[in-house]
């Protein structure tokens, strides 16, 4: 059984193979279709994959359609990378088909895939099936408060998710709220990406209250939000407990002098601290 494989993408898979980890990342759109033909000969060849990258390959719902196909009924499949893909919403509702009897995925990368508020409910259908996701990346989805409120429902049955990458999509201070619901229930949680979601000093409230709770927090990212000087003050009330802190940033924002002081003063132990960016 092959760990991994390289092949030609015009000649399709060798058969008498067993793949584990297969990375097709920056290829050509059509060779779903030219794999997906010998169907019967090419199945067996994925039933013990683990690791799929298929990222950058302009995918959309016609193209995920024929990885479904080929791979329908995998159940072994750990790390699923669709990065800077064109899923949408149609395209994440059929993958979403395709993982229904997956429930040891650890590893989902979705970002950049115009998933909407809609296709955020298939996401929360996929890592609500498993228990082991530990690493969810939706940056730049457009997943806008609407999609907050979808995706909550999966996100309280990761216990076990240590990465959360929900920047670029429009959040705003609703959708912040709506992430509080199950934010302090992460307690595995050590990366929070949040940037260039428009949160606000009012989102920002909703997330301080909570943020106390994430104890196994290490990276924070709340750049190009929108936050004034009364953003840091509700950060420092709460930054104290945060103490395995080692990387926080700000920048971009509008926290002035002011803001500025009440967040560094509120800092946890200084020789864990790595990076502060509040520029």
């Amino acid at each position: 059984h092959l760990e991994s494989c390289n092949f030609d993408v015009e000649s399709g898979l060798p058969s008498g193979l067993r793949i584990k980890k297969l990375n097709l990342e920056q290829n050509q759109l059509g060779m779903w279709t030219r794999l997906a033909s010998g169907r019967q000969g090419q199945v067996a060849v994925f039933e013990l994959l683990t690791d799929l990258d298929v990222s950058c390959n302009a995918i959309c719902s016609d193209t995920v359609a024929e990885l479904s196909s080929l791979l329908d009924g995998s159940v072994s499949l750990r790390k699923l990378r669709l990065y800077h893909d064109s899923l949408g919403v149609d395209g994440i509702q059929i993958l979403d088909t395709f993982m229904r009897y997956n429930t040891v995925l650890s590893h989902l990368d979705l970002t950049r895939n115009l998933l909407m508020g809609d296709g955020a409910k298939f996401v929360s259908n996929i890592i609500g099936r498993s228990t082991d996701i530990t690493t969810l990346a939706l940056g730049e989805n457009v997943l806008g408060a609407w999609g907050l409120t979808h995706l909550v429902g999966g996100l309280r049955k990761c216990s076990a998710l240590r990465v959360l990458d929900l920047s670029c999509n429009d959040l705003g201070p609703f959708g912040a709220k709506s992430l509080t619901e199950t934010l302090g229930e992460l307690a595995s949680l050590e990366t929070l990406q949040l940037q260039c979601n428009h949160i606000g000093d009012e989102g920002l409230k909703f997330i301080a209250a909570v943020l106390g709770d994430c104890r196994s927090l290490t990276h924070l990212d709340l750049g190009w939000n929108d936050l004034a000087a009364c953003s840091g003050f509700h950060l420092a009330c709460v930054l104290g407990q945060c103490s395995r802190l080692e990387t926080l940033k700000l920048g971009s924002n509008s926290l002035g002098r002011e803001g500025g002081w009440y967040t560094l003063g509120a800092l946890p132990d200084a020789r864990l601290l790595r990076d502060v960016d509040l520029a």
